[in-house]
């Protein structure tokens, strides 16, 4: 009889317990997390976009990307993006957090755009002149002009940048440079200013080979037209003497004139009483070192401009013309009759000669 009551006792404890537990506790449901929209991708220039979410709970959102700012405000996370100034795209994941549910959303943002349309090698003649150059740039654009002829600003409302150079009074070739910098990207701008066909003119030593040394005699190299003619005129001893002119044929985009064979020179040259017309003539050396002449005006000699530790001079090569089983001996004046075939002999001869800027 006790054992029953005391079940009865027993059974009526845990319908009591059981009772109390259902009466004391509240349900939580859990709260959903749901992304409606997502506006996170972003250009160079940075700006605000929006996380959109559908949520019963308090919403927290955190990033590791310090270019990234977020702002919570009920059901919409703002994400303000910095600017990026580097050339590459980058991204970055948002966590969001709602009571134990999650989300992940990832932020893309562009790479800056940079571009300066230009050469970097300008060549200019020697006048003062201005130039406007466009630019793409992420950032700040600095400017340092390396040469005091060379000045330069910046216009960000029309992203040109401006330079001025002054006129060059040198009398020579001049080169200076434009560092153009933003956000860590660098370019530099090499400004050059020559007027071939004035800058080249004045006086030369015609150097060349004699017993073995090297001698000279000198000239003076001249235009002679506004075209691309010009002249050679021997400034001493019998050469001058005998009013003699070499003709020349120059060429802007190359640096360099032209020497032909057979060309009429000026002045004449007296022998025994006789007086003879002069002529240039391109010599060829062949391999067992026989000297040759060559009835051929388009054969020329090319005098190439060379600036070396200072020196300016024209090296001479042979054009296209020399048939290959021969390399240039040199330059020779000739007295003739009348051209090829009225060739008498030579008045001088210059071997292995360039010409040297005094």
């Amino acid at each position: 009889m006790k054992k029953i009551i005391s079940l009865v006792a027993l059974l009526a404890g845990i319908v009591f317990v059981t009772s109390c537990s259902s009466d004391d506790a509240s349900y939580v449901p859990t709260p959903k997390l749901e992304i409606k929209s997502a506006q996170v991708l972003f250009d160079a220039e940075g700006g605000d976009g929006s996380i959109v979410l559908n949520t019963t709970g308090t919403v927290t959102a955190t990033t590791d990307a310090s270019w990234l700012s977020l702002a919570v405000q009920g059901n919409t996370v703002t994400v303000t993006a910095n600017p990026n100034i580097t050339l590459n795209g980058r991204s970055a994941v948002i966590n969001l957090v709602s009571g134990d549910t999650q989300a992940q959303v990832t932020a893309t943002q562009k790479g800056s755009v940079y571009g300066l349309y230009s050469d970097l090698d300008l060549k200019f003649d020697d006048a003062a002149r201005s130039l406007s150059i466009s630019i793409d740039h992420p950032s700040t654009v600095q400017l340092k002009p390396l040469a005091d002829w060379i000045t330069a600003t910046f216009d960000d409302a029309t992203n040109e940048i401006t330079v001025q150079i002054t006129q060059n009074n040198s009398g020579w070739r001049r080169s200076g440079k434009l560092v153009v910098e933003t956000a860590g990207l660098r370019d530099t701008l090499k400004i050059t200013q020559f007027d071939f066909l004035n800058d080249i003119q004045g006086t030369y030593l015609l150097v060349y080979q004699s017993n073995g040394q090297m001698v000279y005699t000198t000239v003076d190299l001249s235009r002679t037209n506004d075209s691309n003619g010009g002249q050679l005129t021997f400034l001493s001893g019998s050469y001058a003497a005998n009013g003699f002119t070499i003709p020349v044929e120059f060429n802007v985009a190359t640096e360099s004139f032209s020497i032909y064979n057979l060309a009429e020179m000026g002045g004449k040259y007296t022998k025994s009483g006789v007086e003879y017309g002069a002529m240039t003539m391109v010599m060829g050396l062949s391999a067992d070192n026989k000297i040759y002449r060559f009835n051929n005006d388009k054969l020329a000699i090319e005098c190439k401009l060379i600036e070396e530790d200072g020196a300016i001079l024209f090296d001479m090569v042979p054009n296209s013309e020399l048939d290959s089983k021969y390399s240039l001996y040199g330059l020779r004046i000739g007295y003739t009759t009348g051209g090829y075939a009225g060739y008498v002999g030579a008045v001088a001869t210059f071997p292995g000669c360039y010409l040297l800027k005094m």
